[in-house]
């Protein structure tokens, strides 16, 4: 929590491939390469005849979590810790000035993160009955910014149509080749270059300036 803008960044990077190392290696516990796998998925339990096995409910379990997810991070962005942390992105040094105790919340914001995070490889280890250490790996940590920077992270909704927009992407370019990251790359670049706030950023500023 002491460094901030490139160098929190690489910290986090490295401390992500060490343990994405330390499950590579650690085969009694994690099954190294191959991951833990047996998965059983069963009842839902709660006294609700839900069979997870099935794809079909387990999909639509996932879009209720998925959904009671977002309404508490959206509650979280308009309550006073939330607009703390958008005071923190656009100028931490002003926030400071004012008596926030900014590496604390620094630190509640990354451990938020860290939780829903968890949350999200909760569901997607039943659902591919595996959990390998390659969702360790760094390559994994920078798909959500790809999506963010995609649909536009200045706005609440952009990570999710950036990740709708990456996911089908992915599947129509890898449809004609298995270079799909070269060509997802290029058109990154193009939009850093020309839509800086990615697609629903710059539609809401068009749509505001016609208005």
């Amino acid at each position: 929590m002491r460094l901030t803008e490139v160098y929190f960044t690489m910290l986090t990077l490295a401390f992500g491939m060490m343990v994405f190392s330390v499950a590579q290696q650690w085969r009694s516990f994690t099954g190294g390469s191959d991951g833990i796998t047996g998965f059983t998925v069963g009842a839902f339990g709660l006294g609700l005849d839900l069979n997870l096995g099935n794809p079909a409910v387990y999909y639509h379990l996932t879009l209720v979590i998925v959904t009671l997810a977002a309404i508490c991070l959206y509650l979280i962005t308009i309550s006073p810790f939330g607009l703390i942390l958008r005071a923190m992105a656009e100028n931490h040094e002003r926030v400071a000035f004012t008596g926030i105790p900014v590496r604390r919340y620094r630190l509640y914001s990354f451990a938020i993160s860290g939780a829903f995070s968890g949350l999200a490889g909760g569901l997607f280890a039943p659902f591919t009955r595996v959990a390998s250490p390659e969702t360790l790996h760094w390559s994994q940590s920078a798909e959500p910014v790809l999506m963010s920077i995609l649909g536009g992270s200045a706005t609440f909704l952009g990570p999710f149509i950036g990740s709708a927009i990456f996911v089908l992407l992915e599947t129509w370019i890898t449809s004609f080749t298995d270079r799909w990251m070269l060509f997802l790359g290029i058109a990154l670049a193009l939009m850093v270059m020309y839509l800086r706030r990615g697609l629903l950023g710059t539609a809401l500023d068009r749509l505001t300036r016609r208005g």
